[in-house]
């Protein structure tokens, strides 16, 4: 098996292709890499130092290239070695949630998706087109109902922001271009942080900790589970459902796979809790310049850290909003 990654830099992409350089069935790993002025190897090399595994650079091979790139179809195929290549596993993403980052969205999650897509197409022994999605593609008016995965995507669902949308438009692309039987799309739900007491290689969503820290009342049921997946789960459970035997009766399309805790999910109380560690330590770096100030006086007034217990118990038999 050779397999092509994209996102092998990133947070999943990145244990993803640890994971998979240690499968015997992986011939040759192939992992598209944007350069950003350095080595193409130098900056994969760095995601296996980070994980404390070795790096076989005859099994491994960084091929530069980016999602941006208009021509990113025609380069793929000007390399003969990537002609042998079998699955594809689509993990890059722009996950920003800023809205001034709308067209490099478009152009990585929606055109760059798409180019992807095309070149797998055209592979000659094609066997599987692996699409990370994400959960939200369901839009933000699916409330107080049971959500089926098979409602999306649709075209009219409404998102909150635009990388929800450009995930959609993505996904509905790859629906189009790859054929049923070879297409497996996942969706993960947030994924957070690691299982492993460590650092992991991003720290971006964890601004949300220090949001909720920083407003310190929040109207939800303490005792919901809120839907997040650490790292390591999430790339372990996709590298097995990639590797499971599939049969059965053609599909009129692929089933999509939800990747989730669900009711092993930390509760909303269990995350105020971590949230609240922020007032003994230093906010996330990605937040530092916008609420260290606040946090610095919230972790001066002792008085008023106590007048708060857990960010999301609103005193029940009191809240008005149950």
């Amino acid at each position: 098996m050779k397999v092509l990654l994209t996102g092998s830099t990133g947070f999943l992409g990145g244990k993803l292709a640890v994971l998979l350089s240690k499968r015997r069935e992986v011939e040759r790993l192939y992992c598209l890499v944007r350069s950003n002025g350095q080595d193409a190897r130098a900056r994969l090399k760095a995601v296996f130092d980070f994980h404390d595994d070795p790096f076989d650079p005859a099994r491994v091979v960084p091929v530069e290239g980016e999602l941006r790139d208009a021509e990113l179809g025609e380069k793929l195929a000007a390399h003969p070695e990537l002609r042998d290549v079998d699955v594809v596993i689509h993990a890059a993403a722009d996950t920003s949630f800023a809205p001034a980052n709308g067209e490099n969205l478009e152009k990585v999650n929606v055109e760059g998706t798409a180019a992807l897509a095309r070149w797998a197409e055209s592979l000659p022994g094609l066997k599987t087109f692996c699409y990370e999605g994400t959960a939200s593609i369901c839009g933000s008016r699916l409330t107080n109902c049971n959500v089926r995965e098979e409602q999306s995507p649709h075209a009219s669902a409404v998102h909150l922001v635009k990388y929800c949308f450009t995930k959609m438009v993505g996904e509905i692309s790859v629906r189009r271009i790859i054929p049923a039987r070879k297409l497996v799309i996942v969706r993960p739900s947030i994924i957070m942080g690691d299982t492993r007491n460590w650092a992991p290689r991003s720290t971006v969503i964890l601004w949300a900790l220090a949001a909720v820290n920083l407003i310190r009342l929040i109207p939800v049921d303490p005792r919901a589970n809120l839907d997040i997946v650490p790292v390591d789960y999430a790339a372990r459970a996709l590298v097995e459902l990639l590797f499971a035997p599939r049969g059965g009766r053609p599909r009129a399309g692929p089933a999509p796979i939800p990747l989730r805790g669900w009711r092993a999910s930390r509760t909303n109380e269990e995350v105020a809790e971590a949230a609240r560690a922020l007032e003994r330590a230093p906010p996330p770096p990605a937040v530092s310049r916008l609420l260290a100030p606040r946090l610095q006086r919230q972790r001066r007034t002792a008085a008023a850290a106590r007048r708060h217990e857990t960010l999301f118990r609103v005193h029940r038999a009191q809240s008005n909003f149950r």
